[in-house]
């Protein structure tokens, strides 16, 4: 028997216990010594390969979004060639002159040249990208950019995107009730847990943070349920070592014959409880879970300020995700959901005309990426994830989709600027042209003018700054939280 990490294929933040005869998926990480497998499928009937082909089947049918500027310069460009024609036409039977009526023309031509409608939109997309990019936020093609700034709604996974991905120690409840900061007991369990490779090893470990150890030996693993050991309270020569036994409370009971109050039992109840005996005495329970980011409040409340609706879309179990949506205020949640189901709630929404972004990390969001209109990556995800998203997210912040999103919108903002411009300063110009009022070299300052302005509107948006706000600043909310 052993306990199995699923966590990037499921979404569930806590081992899950397999022993002889149950399935594992290939992918996983096992934590508890070494086991013996059957290869029962080919890696074409894996669950990864399922969900990598759900990503390419998704990615395949999904339609680019042309560039406005090419559509507009096609219809443009035979007009003016028309209009240039039409020009020349008139003021020859206007009896100007031939020569006159070849200057018009090319006056139309030339104050007409596209050059500012052409640069209109790709210069401030570049723009948008290289300042994006100064940020950490890594688009995968200025498609995505533009995507983004049409995006209404947001869907967050929770394990490792809304948390941190790894439990840690919430609070622990000793036998004498005393308000002790660091239990014998505690100490004890934290020490038998040294080379254990499991997240609630991980969490004790995370919580001593350089306090003193008692020695334990002897550590004997008993995977999905807990290990016993031989602990020594002091150092003195020939003393007799106390066992210690550290494990799911059930477990525990078994070995001790004391069963707790059901306030310990309901105390934390979407944590995991973990209890402590010594010398077949209950000694105390510790409560771990998986924890929000610093900032995952403030960054879903900016979210919700600015319009978007805000969701959560999970694999993990529902009690998990129940706290989590409580904790960032009544989030709406989708619990225990697998990457089809996910992909599934994604069309469904997109269906009814949501706009969808999908934030997450782990191979189980990948999927769904695929079938948002963006898919956001934390950089911390798995590599097929990072491969899948439209917008990789270098920072370890949640506040960054908010800011990086209000920037897609500033972006796009841009580009209407400089498209309202090229259109009025042409709408303008080819009259004026064509009537005989500018020259060739008049038209050919005024063009060259009009997309000087295009180009200075566009690289505005290298100077833009992340608004610094009470509820927008995430390094405010790492201070409040660390407090």
């Amino acid at each position: 028997s052993t306990e199995i990490d699923e966590s990037t294929l499921t979404g569930e933040s806590l081992p899950a216990s397999r022993s002889i005869g149950a399935s594992i998926y290939a992918g996983c990480v096992n934590l508890s010594g070494e086991i013996e497998m059957v290869t029962t499928a080919a890696f074409t009937d894996s669950r990864r390969a399922q969900i990598g082909q759900q990503i390419l089947s998704a990615l395949s049918t999904r339609a680019p979004i042309a560039a406005l500027a090419d559509r507009v310069a096609s219809i443009f460009v035979p007009v003016v060639l028309l209009i240039a024609l039409g020009t020349a036409t008139a003021h020859v039977l206007l009896d100007h002159g031939l020569a006159a009526a070849l200057r018009h023309a090319v006056a139309v031509l030339v104050v007409a040249c596209p050059c500012a409608l052409g640069l209109a939109t790709p210069a401030a997309i570049a723009a948008g990208l290289a300042r994006s990019a100064q940020q950490g936020w890594l688009f995968r093609s200025a498609d995505a950019l533009q995507r983004a700034s049409e995006i209404n709604q947001i869907v967050f996974d929770k394990t490792g995107t809304l948390t941190s991905g790894r439990p840690t120690l919430l609070a622990f409840e000793s036998r004498s009730n005393q308000s002790e900061a660091w239990p014998f007991w505690l100490a004890a369990a934290t020490s038998a847990e040294r080379g254990i490779e499991h997240p609630l090893a991980g969490a004790l470990l995370s919580h001593a943070s350089g306090r003193p150890l008692p020695e334990v030996d002897e550590v004997v693993n008993h995977p999905g349920s807990g290990l016993i050991g031989k602990v020594y309270p002091d150092s003195q020569a020939g003393q007799t070592g106390q066992e210690i036994v550290v494990g799911k409370p059930k477990w525990v009971e078994t070995i001790t014959g004391e069963h707790q109050s059901e306030r310990l039992n309901t105390l934390h109840a979407s944590a995991s409880a973990i209890d402590v005996a010594i010398d077949g005495r209950w000694s105390g329970r510790l409560w771990v879970a998986d924890r929000l980011r610093p900032d995952a409040r403030s960054a879903v409340a900016a979210l919700q300020q600015r319009g978007y609706h805000c969701s959560i879309l999970s694999g993990d179990r529902h009690s998990a995700v129940l706290e989590a949506a409580r904790e960032l205020n009544g989030l709406p949640f989708m619990a225990e959901q697998s990457p089809e189901e996910k992909s599934k709630a994604l069309d469904d929404w997109s269906a009814k005309g949501a706009r969808v972004a999908m934030v997450g990390d782990g191979l189980n969001d990948a999927a769904a990426m695929a079938h948002a209109k963006l898919g956001i990556a934390m950089a911390s995800g798995s590599s097929l994830t990072l491969q899948t998203a439209d917008l990789t997210l270098a920072q370890p912040h949640l506040m960054a989709v908010a800011h990086c999103l209000s920037f897609s919108r500033t972006v796009m903002r841009r580009v209407k600027e400089n498209l309202v411009f090229a259109f009025g300063f042409n709408a303008l110009a080819i009259p004026l042209a064509a009537m005989g009022h500018l020259s060739p070299v008049i038209a050919g300052s005024a063009m060259a003018l009009s997309s000087a302005a295009v180009m200075l509107n566009a690289l505005r948006l290298l100077g833009w700054k992340i608004p610094l706000t009470p509820d927008a600043s995430p390094l405010k909310e790492e201070a409040a939280h660390g407090s």
